[in-house]
């Protein structure tokens, strides 16, 4: 069988250029529609048929019920707002389960990025989603022997163990940066529960990709921010904390 192949669409701007209406409008020449990098700090507006939904993390070929759609390792996932979306996407009748897939190597956007995002990010314009404390601690990857790089395929392999980094990171981000009125338990639970509904959907298989294109499959990778959002070649710093360039995709 003839492999597959691959095309990028990504803005070349700092965003909302309407990369999602024209990824609607080509998305039927192929046959998987990916996200390559960002989080729920994207916002891709699509509407059709008198449905109008706003998706942040699950790609925009949503209104094709016979594409599947991908969430790649470049990505970081708040399983807290992905839970919301997926519940607003099948609320609208579209069905998700046998064709979404979210990358076991993409990294957890965990509790406390989120607080040190709000806390730290106005002074370079963030969404305060903690997508860039992701980033930092997918880096980082250790802080006094506390794991902070979290991925998402960590959940099928021992959940009680990854809720108990995932509070262990958030209780030290609480004392140290001495937090008030912060319901650590609440938060705990809510990411608990929307974590353990994702779970799903995680693709433990790193060559997903590759042995779809390999069978002959098409694959869209859609690009969110834009060019001069990119965390290298854009306007630093006032940039976002992925790679948006077409190169990043693969």
């Amino acid at each position: 069988m003839k492999a597959g192949f691959s095309d990028v669409l990504i803005g070349l701007q700092y965003g909302d250029e309407g990369k999602a209406r024209i990824i609607d409008t080509i998305a039927e020449e192929y046959d998987v529609i990916a996200r390559f990098n960002g989080g729920s700090n994207a916002g891709h507006t699509i509407e059709t048929g008198g449905i109008r939904i706003s998706l942040h993390q699950v790609p925009s070929g949503v209104f094709y019920p016979q594409k599947l759609l991908y969430v790649g390792s470049g990505c970081v996932v708040n399983p807290v707002k992905l839970t919301a979306e997926i519940q607003e996407v099948e609320a609208a009748g579209i069905a998700l389960d046998e064709r979404f897939r979210l990358s076991g190597l993409a990294t957890l956007v965990q509790p406390h990025h989120v607080l040190i995002d709000r806390l730290t990010g106005s002074a370079i314009g963030t969404t305060g989603q903690g997508i860039g404390p992701a980033y930092s601690d997918r880096a980082k990857r250790l802080d006094g022997g506390r794991l902070l790089n979290i991925r998402v395929g960590d959940l099928l392999s021992d959940r009680s163990k990854t809720f108990a980094l995932v509070r262990e990171n958030l209780v030290h981000t609480v004392n140290h940066r001495k937090l008030a009125d912060i319901d650590i338990d609440r938060i705990m639970e809510e990411f608990a529960q929307t974590a353990s509904a994702i779970v799903k959907y995680i693709e433990p298989d790193t060559l997903y990709m590759s042995k779809l294109v390999a069978k002959g499959l098409n694959v869209l990778f859609e690009g969110a921010q834009s060019f001069m959002l990119d965390v290298t070649k854009g306007s630093v710093p006032y940039v976002t904390s992925s790679a948006t360039l077409a190169a990043a995709a693969y």
